[in-house]
């Protein structure tokens, strides 16, 4: 009988990484509504309503919202290039 290698080494499973893991790595950090909601301080309804509108840099997945952490740190920021609610391109931070 041969014996075949794990499927971790045979690349069928990713080994699952903790939090603290993807950020020690560079890697992307997806956040939750709830998440968002609590990083930027603001009521869950707001962070839908902002989604909905397209204010929020998000990506729906099946009926879920879902953030790239550093997507909405450039956003938050006004990255050049993004637009302010009152239509006016944000002021460039040097």
């Amino acid at each position: 009988m041969k014996l075949s290698a794990p499927a971790e080494a045979r690349g069928l499973r990713r080994p699952n990484r903790s939090v603290a893991e993807w950020r020690t790595r560079g890697l992307v950090e997806v956040l939750t509504v709830q998440d968002v909601a609590a990083y930027l301080k603001l009521p869950i309804s707001t962070v839908y309503r902002l989604a909905c509108r397209g204010d929020l840099p998000c990506q729906k997945v099946g009926r879920q919202w879902r953030f790239h952490k550093a997507a909405l740190d450039d956003w938050f920021r006004g990255a050049p290039g993004q637009e302010t609610p009152a239509g006016e391109e944000a002021p460039r931070t040097s």
